[in-house]
């Protein structure tokens, strides 16, 4: 999936917006940058972000092994 975001806009409208798109809640999924777990409040430009990135998105996994892995490039 490809999105445009401005670096200075929280980061939740992006979560939102895949939350609805591949028809999970937002609550269940978990963005990754790097590693690190992004948080609905941050921006781009607090994680300082290049023009563009790739976020991985994971379903919360209570017990288990399987996951829904979708990763993200947004520029």
């Amino acid at each position: 999936m490809y999105f445009r975001v401005k670096k200075d806009v929280e980061l939740r409208k992006l979560m939102e917006a895949v939350s609805v798109k591949i028809g999970m809640e937002m609550s269940t999924l978990r963005f990754l940058f790097d590693g690190n777990r992004i948080r609905p409040t941050q921006t781009p430009n607090e994680l300082d972000l290049e023009d563009e990135f790739v976020i991985d998105v994971l379903s919360e996994q209570v017990g288990g092994c399987s996951f829904c892995d979708r990763t993200l490039t947004v520029s």
